[in-house]
C-alpha cells in the first residue's frame, strides 16, 4: 500500500512520544514473587564482576553494572514480576481490545545502559513482554555484552557498537488466536502448524501496533505493514487465512486482515456475514486505529480508515520501514 510520507523518528522514540509519556503508577508484585533464587543471585554477582573492569575515562561505574545486571536477571528468572522493574519509569499504555492492553516502558533511557519494554496485560496481569537494551555509549561493547549475555543474543554492529536481538517472554500467550466467539467466527478450523508458525509473530503486538501513516517529510512504511507484505505470498495462495488473522492479539494486524478481505471480497462468499459480525467486533476493539500523522502518534476511526486503505495499492515503494525502536 502506498501511504503519504511521515517523519523518520525511529532513531529516537521519545521525540514522537514526549507529550504523552507519564510515569508508571503500577505497584511492584508481592515480595514472595520477587524472591531471588540462589542461582539468579550468583548470576547477578558473576555478571556484575565481569562488567566491573572499567577503562580509564569510561562513563561506566559499579552502580551502573549492578542496576543493569539486576534488570537482566529479573527478566530471565522472574518474568511474571516484570512490573517490579517499571515503578517510576517513563511509560505509556495502548488499548489492544478484547480485555488486553500494551504498556511501553523505558527504564533509564538516557543512562549508560537502559531498557525499553513492551508488556502485554490481560486485565492487570502481565502475560508477555518484549525487552530491548538501549545502549547509549559507543566503545562499551565488552561491558554491554557481559551484562546482556544471560538474556540477549548479541553481535557486533560495527567496530565499537553492539547489536542485541530482543528478548521475549511467553510469546505463545500473544501469538495464540482470540477465541472464535469473540469475533462471532464459527466453524473455522485452525491452519496447518507450519502456517500458524509462519503467521505467529505477525499476530503479536510486537510486529507493530500502528496501522495508518500520513504526512511528514521522509516517507516510510510502518513496521506492521512491512510484516504483512512479507506474508503476501502465503496469503495470496490461501486468502481465507485472513479470517485467522482477524483473531490476532494485535489490533493493527486485525485491521490489515479486514482490509485484505475487503480488497478481495469476491473470494469470500460469506463477506456480507463478516461485515455484520467479525468486522463489527474488529472495528469496535478498539474503535480508534493507532496512526502516525506528521511524525506524531494519533488515532483515527478504525472502520473509515480500513475502508480508505482497502481502495489503495498494497506494495512496498522503497522508502524504508519506520520502526519504533
Amino acid at each position: 500500500m502506498v501511504f503519504a510520507p511521515a517523519c523518520a523518528l525511529a532513531c529516537c522514540v521519545f521525540t514522537a512520544l514526549a507529550l504523552s509519556i507519564t510515569p508508571s503508577s503500577r505497584s511492584a508484585p508481592p515480595a514472595a514473587q520477587a524472591t531471588t533464587t540462589a542461582t539468579s543471585a550468583a548470576t547477578v554477582a558473576s555478571a556484575a564482576t565481569a562488567a566491573s573492569a572499567a577503562t580509564s575515562g569510561s562513563p561506566w561505574n559499579a552502580q551502573d553494572s549492578l542496576a543493569a545486571v539486576r534488570i537482566v536477571d529479573a527478566l530471565v528468572h522472574r518474568p511474571e514480576s516484570v512490573d517490579s522493574l517499571t515503578a517510576g519509569s517513563l511509560s505509556r499504555d495502548h488499548g489492544l481490545g478484547f480485555g488486553r492492553h500494551l504498556r511501553e516502558v523505558w527504564i533509564n533511557p538516557a543512562g549508560t545502559l537502559g531498557f525499553s519494554l513492551k508488556i502485554v496485560y490481560e486485565g492487570t496481569r502481565p502475560v508477555s513482554f518484549e525487552a530491548r537494551p538501549v545502549m547509549n555509549y559507543g566503545g562499551l561493547r565488552a561491558r554491554y555484552q557481559a551484562i546482556l549475555a544471560p538474556a540477549f543474543k548479541t553481535s557486533a554492529k560495527d567496530a565499537k557498537n553492539l547489536y542485541a536481538e530482543p528478548y521475549r517472554w511467553n510469546m505463545a500467550a500473544v501469538a495464540a488466536p482470540l477465541p472464535e466467539d469473540s469475533l462471532n467466527l464459527g466453524g473455522d478450523s485452525l491452519p496447518a502448524p507450519a502456517l500458524r508458525e509462519a503467521l505467529a509473530f505477525y499476530m503479536t503486538p510486537y510486529s507493530g501496533t500502528l496501522y495508518g501513516i500520513r504526512g511528514g517529510e521522509a516517507g516510510q512504511m510502518l513496521e506492521n505493514r512491512d510484516h504483512f507484505l512479507g506474508l503476501a505470498e502465503i496469503l495470496m495462495a490461501d486468502k481465507h487465512l485472513a479470517r485467522y488473522l482477524l483473531r490476532s492479539a494485535n489490533p493493527a494486524t486485525r485491521l490489515t486482515a479486514a482490509e485484505f478481505i475487503i480488497r478481495h471480497r469476491e473470494n469470500f462468499p460469506e463477506y456480507d456475514s463478516l461485515q455484520r459480525t467479525a468486522f463489527r467486533a474488529v472495528f469496535a476493539n478498539p474503535s480508534k486505529a493507532a496512526t502516525m500523522r506528521m511524525g506524531r502518534e494519533t488515532s483515527e476511526d478504525a472502520r473509515k480508515l480500513v475502508l480508505e486503505y482497502s481502495r489503495q495499492d498494497a506494495r512496498r515503494d522503497g522508502r524504508g520501514v519506520l520502526r519504533m525502536y
